[in-house]
């Protein structure tokens, strides 16, 4: 036993596996990758930050901040405010709506008005970029009669880009 508490003990203090418990991210522009952990973060006063890997257990964000999720690991992610999370991919299992709004790039995305940890719903879908399924949990903590109102579906730019076109096709018809 004391010789396991000396070796995790060694590892966590020459970084090998390096945690951090509670983090502030303020102000500024943060990045996360693979061999970052988070246990506890709060965004807060307009911080942005990309997740391209790693883990946190829980990301709450406050007063107009952003994230970009790309890849990685999120047990929580919380949003109040006005922020915004965009999510191209990753691995995330509850989201807890409040205020704020989390853009999904993903297409056949479909939701359950109950079930999930917190019997709020689950949100199910594909990512565009990897073509990765995905299924997250809700949790209705903003008292909205349904919180998957907070959860906007981005269309992929070809889709978008089609829409463009038979506008423009419309307006020389007339």
């Amino acid at each position: 036993m004391k010789k396991t508490v000396v070796i995790i003990s060694t590892l966590l203090l020459f970084g090998v596996c390096p945690v951090q418990a509670v983090t502030e991210w303020q102000n500024d522009h943060y990045e996360v990758f693979a061999k970052d952990y988070f246990a506890d973060v709060a965004m807060l006063e307009n911080a942005t930050a990309d997740m391209f890997a790693g883990q946190i257990d829980k990301i709450a964000l406050f007063q107009d901040c952003s994230l970009n999720i790309y890849g990685g690991q999120i047990g929580v992610i919380w949003t109040e405010d006005i922020s915004t999370v965009n999510v191209h991919g990753g691995v995330l299992s509850e989201y807890w709506v409040s205020w704020g709004t989390l853009n999904l790039y993903a297409y056949g995305v479909t939701h359950a008005t109950t079930g999930g940890s917190w019997g709020d719903g689950q949100v199910m879908g594909t990512y565009y970029g990897d073509d990765s399924e995905f299924t997250f949990d809700l949790r209705n903590v903003g008292g909205y009669a349904d919180p998957y109102s907070r959860v906007n579906i981005v269309p992929e730019p070809a889709t978008i880009l089609l829409v463009g076109f038979g506008a423009v096709a419309l307006l020389k018809r007339k």
